[in-house]
Parts: structure tokens; C-alpha cells; sequence
């Protein structure tokens, strides 16, 4: 897709509710009612959005996925020839990474790509994530295919594993209420030329995400919608003690930041993924106080110890645990993310 082919393709959005943004007016997935909204409207954003480098790599892997796809199952690409939805209401978009048939079967293919954590609890849950059921099931309604599959894959590790989910009615049927309720709201809201969901006649819940939600800070509309609330919340113990000299000119700054923020995420899996292990581990022993084989060797038994209680010295007596008190400096190198 062009520059000239997703600015279409962008505008087209702007006509009614496709399969993500369901799930963003369900609160699902990276987005959520209110950012629909703004979105809708054509509330003007506080910044642009940022298209990560996963995200860019993610839209650029579909196409070699869903050949994959292709050729593992049989499927061949069957776009519809007529428009299959002319009973549903002209603001029910979709826009499936595929339209596929085999045999006298039909079905939708929505492809996903994912990196290596994710890809490891996709796999553990044995089930697709909810904001992509919700995405297939409202192209599946509105393109009236009973079947879709979500054809989820890890790159680096060229691991795949298929959803195959039949069309959910009553699912689909609660969504498009409320989408229809949604969508009644935007439109008064663009003819009357007001951009705040708050001001929306229907009474939709339009509750704002807690400003601690990682899906705020890299909102379009966070300082519109939280009114400085997220800044707030990713404020450090040391705001307003020091001043912070910006770096951000410095390139190699830079490099170091994404550096930092890559590897403090290959330790967040690492840790995770360990403490995973390590229950099942346990779980294995059955109780058991020790255990070896294939590299391992466990203790897994009481361990008594004797520590110096503080809290109760310094109750009982105050002036000699304040006489054996010192001040000591120490210079902790703390990084948080903003």
C-alpha cells in the first residue's frame, strides 16, 4: 500500500466502524471507546501517532504470512464478486487481510503477526486473542461468511498456529447495537460540531481508561482526554527536585534509550517466562523436597534463618537504635519510562 492508497484507505475509515475499531469501542485490544470517538469525529490530535518499528514490520510481513498460509492449508484468495452485506447499513466497514475458498467452503483469513513474548503466551492460552475475535466476527457479519481464521505467527522463529471460529450471532448482534448507538453519537457529534464524547446525547459509557493505562501515553488524544492526568501519572519521585537537561538532540542518546528499552523488555520476558517455568517445575515435584534429571538439580525445602528484627528493636528502644543510627550517601542510578 501506496502513500496515495492508505490516505484513501484512511479516509475510508473515517465512513463508519471497521472490525478494530469495534474492539477499541469494546475497550479492547491497543485503543478504546473515547479514542474511537475523537477519531471519528475528527477531533484534532494533541501529536501525531507513532508507527513503531513492530508495527511497520508487522504490515510488512502480512502479505509473506498469508502466503504461507496459502501454501500450507490450500486455500486459494476467493474475493466475492457482488457485495455480500447490501442488508447492513452502509456504516459497517470491514476490510479482511483475505477472502478465501477451498472445495465448496469459503472463509475470512485475518492475519497477525507477533513478537517472540507474545507469541509464547498466545501459545500457553491455546486461544486468539479477545480483540481479534471481536475484529473477525464483525467481518464475518458483515460479509455473511460463517467461518473465519486468524492466522497468527512469530517471525524470527517462522512458528504459526490457525483459529479457526464460526461466526458468533449473538456476538455480532451486541456489537452492532452498540455500534450503531456509537455511531448515531458521532454523527450528531459531527454535524453539531462538537469533539468530546461527554457531550454525546445517548448515554453511552464513555469512562475514561485509568491515565496509568499503557494504551494513554501513546494516545493521539491523552492530553485531550486525561487533561493532563497521564503526565501525571509518569511523573518520577525526583520531579521538581532536580532539573532534568534534555538530551534528546545528542544521537547517541538516542541509541541508548532504545537500547535500554529493548533489553529492559528481553529481561521482562526472561523473568516472566521463568517464573513460569520455575511453577511448573514445582507443580512437576509434587511436593517433593529435591529433584534432578536433564541438567537440573532442585531443593525445594523449608530453610530456617535468623534476622534482626528492627521495626521491634527500634519500638523497644528508641534512643540507642537513634544512637546507632548514621546517615549513609549512596548515588542510585534510576531509570524510569516516560
Amino acid at each position: 500500500m501506496n502513500n496515495t492508497e492508505r490516505q484513501e484507505w484512511l479516509a475510508h475509515r473515517k465512513t463508519g466502524i471497521g472490525g478494530t475499531d469495534m474492539a477499541g469501542i469494546l475497550n479492547e485490544g491497543y485503543g478504546c471507546r473515547r479514542k474511537v470517538f475523537y477519531d471519528k469525529v475528527g477531533a484534532p490530535p494533541d501529536h501525531e501517532e507513532v508507527v513503531s518499528n513492530p508495527m511497520l514490520r508487522g504490515q510488512a510481513l502480512e502479505g509473506v504470512f498469508l502466503k504461507e498460509f496459502f501454501d500450507r492449508h490450500g486455500w486459494e484468495e476467493n474475493r466475492p464478486c457482488l457485495p455480500l452485506n447490501q442488508q447492513k447499513e452502509d456504516w459497517v466497514l470491514g476490510t479482511p487481510d483475505a477472502f478465501v475458498g477451498k472445495d465448496e467452503e469459503s472463509a475470512i483469513v485475518e492475519v497477525k503477526t507477533v513478537g517472540e513474548w507474545p507469541w509464547k503466551q498466545l501459545r500457553k492460552a491455546g486461544v486468539p486473542k479477545r480483540e481479534w475475535e471481536i475484529q473477525l466476527n464483525w467481518y464475518l457479519y458483515k460479509w455473511d461468511i460463517p467461518t473465519g481464521i486468524i492466522w497468527a505467527g512469530w517471525a524470527d522463529g517462522w512458528e504459526f498456529t490457525k483459529y479457526e471460529l464460526e461466526l458468533d450471532k449473538d456476538l455480532a448482534e451486541a456489537c452492532f447495537s452498540l455500534a450503531k448507538e456509537f455511531w448515531s453519537d458521532v454523527s450528531i457529534a459531527i454535524a453539531a460540531g462538537y469533539t468530546e464524547p461527554d457531550d454525546a446525547p445517548s448515554g453511552l459509557n464513555y469512562e475514561r481508561l485509568p491515565a496509568s493505562d499503557k494504551r494513554c501515553k501513546g494516545c493521539p488524544w491523552s492530553e485531550t482526554c486525561q487533561r493532563g492526568a497521564v503526565e501525571e501519572a509518569l511523573r518520577t519521585p525526583f520531579d521538581g527536585e532536580v532539573t532534568f537537561v534534555q538530551m534528546s538532540s545528542d544521537p547517541r542518546w538516542g541509541q541508548a534509550a532504545t537500547d535500554y528499552k529493548e533489553a529492559l523488555f528481553a529481561k521482562t520476558m526472561a523473568d516472566e517466562e521463568l517464573k513460569e517455568v520455575k511453577s511448573e517445575l514445582q507443580l512437576l515435584m509434587n511436593g517433593r523436597p529435591a529433584a534432578e534429571g536433564d541438567g537440573l538439580r532442585i531443593h525445594h525445602k523449608p530453610v530456617v534463618s535468623n534476622r534482626f528484627d528492627t521495626k521491634g528493636f527500634r519500638a523497644k528502644h528508641p534512643q540507642l537504635a537513634e544512637e546507632f543510627t548514621k546517615p549513609t550517601t549512596s548515588k542510585p542510578f534510576k531509570v524510569y519510562l516516560t
